[in-house]
């Protein structure tokens, strides 16, 4: 009796994992067609280029500020200025800054000694930055990110050629260790098929780009002045405007190393994993059980299950492992051979989501870089 109903709820679970993973392969292979791959030797424009203003924040980046402000300074475009922000760093990032100053006169550099009342520290120097910036399009980066010299070029013809109004574009992201560029690689994954960026409503917060008067119509960054997830809500107010968005792949053109260590990417996830979910337990749950059910469990399933149940799960793995690769192949510059590791790096991924998710609600807040903010008023 027992076997018959496990059997029949393997069979249940098979039907409705493949049916998900139908339906998110279809949909990723149409999605995947209007996400441009961004080509450094693209020929280009030479006509005028409108003035862009580089917005770089940076708290506590002293180990990279300067060689991103280098990078900065080589691209080769014709009217651009860069405005980097310091958010009350209290290591050498300002020494670092000054030095590059020094021989880049132009470099503009503002210093926030005090967060005002209703701000994250990020949201404020991003918004800190636009107010000293005079370009037409914006583009607000992160000061760990290494820019080619045709990054902004292609970039901005890009976003005139598609009529864009926001253009985010995702970098080449690497790690250190095997283990973390194994789980930098499942949660873009993860993350990119939970919000499908070629539907829009779409933000990067390495490469967020917009023309002044769209970044402006969404209220600029008071609109989302206590959101961990500035990036992402950004790009979704700019869909409600009913603005022009436009997501692409950056791979080729800049790179950052997301987190240094397996330990800083859980303390960096803290921050936007219940953000993300809309401070929502049962959401919270849900997806949870969702990534079990989805992620891990088809594999699981191949060892206590046979005949005709068994095919089903073989058929979802072969459909997940190609999505994956597609998104590698979109978004990488590295080979998807580690793929048969993903149920590995879907349990790191649950765990330290579920990790950050229970921090959150004990502590009733988030620590980010030095600050605390209660959840209170992140959910306000």
């Amino acid at each position: 009796m027992f076997e018959i109903i496990d059997t029949n709820l393997l069979g249940v679970i098979a039907v409705i994992t493949l049916v998900y993973w139908l339906a998110v392969t279809v949909d990723t292979l149409i999605g995947m067609r209007s996400i441009a791959v961004l080509d450094p030797a693209a020929r280009l424009s030479s006509g005028k280029m409108p003035k862009v203003s580089v917005i770089i924040t940076a708290k506590d980046e002293e180990d990279s500020i300067a060689q991103s402000l280098h990078t900065l300074r080589r691209l080769d475009y014709p009217d651009y200025e860069v405005v980097v922000v310091n958010d009350r760093s209290t290591d050498g990032t300002l020494d670092e800054i000054q030095s590059v100053q020094k021989d880049w006169p132009q470099l503009k550099v503002i210093s926030i000694d005090e967060l005002p009342d209703g701000w994250l520290g990020k949201n404020y120097a991003c918004y800190r930055g636009y107010k000293k910036a005079a370009g037409d399009i914006l583009l607000f980066t992160d000061a760990d990110v290494m820019f080619n010299p045709e990054t902004l070029r292609v970039a901005v013809v890009h976003l005139q050629n598609q009529k864009a109004d926001h253009l985010a574009v995702s970098p080449a992201i690497y790690g250190e260790t095997f283990f973390l560029r194994l789980f930098v690689k499942y949660f873009f994954f993860s993350f990119l098929i939970y919000f499908r960026p070629w539907a829009g409503g779409m933000g990067v917060g390495a490469f967020n780009m917009f023309r002044r008067e769209a970044y402006e119509d969404v209220g600029t960054h008071r609109a989302v002045a206590m959101r961990p997830d500035e990036d992402l809500q950004l790009g979704k107010l700019v869909k409600k405007t009913g603005a022009r968005q436009r997501f692409a792949s950056g791979k080729y053109l800049m790179s950052v190393q997301w987190y240094a260590s397996f330990r800083e990417a859980m303390l960096g996830i803290e921050k936007n994993a219940f953000a993300g979910l809309s401070y929502n337990l049962f959401l919270a749950a849900g997806a949870m059980a969702a990534q079990v059910l989805l992620f891990v469990f088809p594999f699981i399933a191949l060892f206590i299950t046979s005949g005709v149940i068994q095919i089903i799960f073989v058929a979802v793995i072969v459909l997940y492992l190609l999505v994956f690769l597609r998104h590698i192949k979109v978004f990488s510059i590295t080979k998807g051979y580690d793929a048969i590791f993903l149920p590995l790096a879907a349990l790191l991924f649950i765990y330290v989501v579920c990790r950050a998710l229970i921090k959150t609600i004990i502590y009733r807040g988030i620590h980010w870089r030095g600050t605390f903010y209660s959840l209170e008023k992140l959910k306000k």
